[in-house]
């Protein structure tokens, strides 16, 4: 469109501001016409009460009607909301479904663990699994629930009939998914892999062959160390091979978290393409909707995913990492999407990449103990010994201001 075209449209135009139908369900006044108009529809019986509640694009309104109660069919109860939401035109409403007076259902939150310092008595509050079950579990969590239900227009009752029970996420499934081209051969595959490191010396690749054949791919010299550590991590995680239909295909990394020895320290998951040998794509621009799921295997359930472009120029992408939290011993998701050279006959370029983001560990190796001593001073753990020049060197180095003291630190 012009320039010109544009001031035309626009002067004919009206602006017109709506709420988000979500909360606008939870207007009273709009319940209240609902209500009005399905009483005029029931044949017999009563409507006791009806509530709304949503957020956003989407919401959900409840009618409680009388058990001799007439059905109302769900294409009038449709055009009674639709009829008194006339400023949402494409307006969808769902298939209406009928629930008993009382119901129960099965609910699951995930935790991750946190440490907050408390500004008010200085100390450290750790979030975690148990604190939050403790919570959950305690008599006045019901009372405080109910009373912001209420709060919200939800005249409804919520008990608990069991105690609230917790369990650590360690069976995990990786699905590295994609969409096939329209034009698709047998060779448009893509492979998932995921290397594991130690710190920044990489232990083990794992991708298709895996589930052929046992591989042994590290950095160094195969020592017998070095194998007892592979098959160590093999125990702990499985690639399941190609699983291609005609429209795409998946890799799932199966694991779990608990069975890893201590050392893994990192995982990352590579999307790779073969890089243009023989007939298979040189990159990842063929491909659609390519992801990576995170599943949890016990439940079933999806727990996030990442996605990346649609027309990717790049051979491989690393769609997230897998790290273990030093601190807590906990495992941690992040995101990443990194383009990268390198494909499935070749890791080279990859596992320079990685080598590159995992030398942070070798950087803190050689910070570590110049950090520690200056923490011990700022605590007066340590006194002055010795008055020679090296000595009040390190004094001079080790009372530094803080940005003064990190930018020193950054040169080692």
């Amino acid at each position: 469109l012009t320039q010109a075209q544009l001031r035309t449209y626009l002067a004919e135009s009206d602006l017109h501001l709506v709420k988000p139908v979500g909360l606008r369900l939870m207007d009273q006044e709009l319940l209240d016409k609902i209500l009005e108009q399905v009483k005029k529809k029931l044949v017999k019986g009563n409507v006791k009460r009806i509530v709304g509640v949503g957020v956003g694009d989407l919401g959900t309104i409840a009618v409680d009607v009388s058990g001799d109660c007439s059905k109302i069919p769900p294409i009038v109860m449709s055009k009674i909301v639709g009829a008194a939401l006339p400023d949402y035109p494409g307006l969808s409403i769902a298939e209406i479904k009928e629930f008993p007076e009382e119901c129960s259902f099965n609910y699951t939150i995930d935790v991750i663990s946190s440490s907050q310092l408390s500004v008010e008595d200085k100390t450290v509050r750790i979030s975690d699994a148990s604190s939050f079950m403790k919570d959950l579990n305690c008599p006045e969590f019901m009372e405080n629930f109910n009373a912001i239900m209420e709060e919200s227009k939800l005249r409804v009752e919520v008990t608990d009939m069991v105690p609230t029970s917790s369990r650590g996420l360690s069976q995990l499934e990786f699905h590295l998914q994609w969409d096939k081209p329209a034009n698709a051969t047998p060779e448009d595959l893509l492979d998932g892999v995921c290397f594991i490191y130690n710190g920044s010396q990489l232990l083990q690749v794992l991708d298709y062959r895996a589930s052929i054949s046992e591989q042994e791919i590290h950095d160094g010299e195969l020592t017998k160390e070095k194998s007892w550590m592979g098959r160590s991590i093999n125990r702990a995680i499985q690639h399941s091979g190609d699983d291609v239909t005609s429209t795409g295909g998946q890799h799932r990394i199966a694991m779990d978290l608990d069975a890893f020895p201590l050392s893994v320290t990192d995982l990352y998951f590579v999307m790779a393409s073969s890089g243009g040998e023989g007939d298979g794509p040189r990159d990842l621009s063929a491909f659609r909707n390519t992801r990576v799921e995170i599943h949890d295997v016990v439940l079933g359930r999806m727990l996030t995913e990442y996605k990346i472009p649609t027309g990717d120029k790049a051979q491989a992408r690393v769609m997230c990492k897998l790290s273990r939290d030093p601190d807590h011993n906990k495992w941690v998701v992040h995101g990443l999407g990194i383009p990268s050279e390198g494909s499935v006959r070749d890791y080279a370029p990859i596992r320079s990449l990685l080598a590159d983001r995992q030398a942070g560990y070798l950087r803190w190796q050689r910070r570590k103990h110049l950090v520690v001593i200056r923490v011990l001073w700022k605590k007066r753990r340590m006194t002055e010994g010795a008055t020679n020049e090296f000595a009040l060197l390190c004094k001079r180095v080790l009372g530094l201001p803080l940005l003064a003291f990190q930018c020193l630190v950054k040169l080692f």
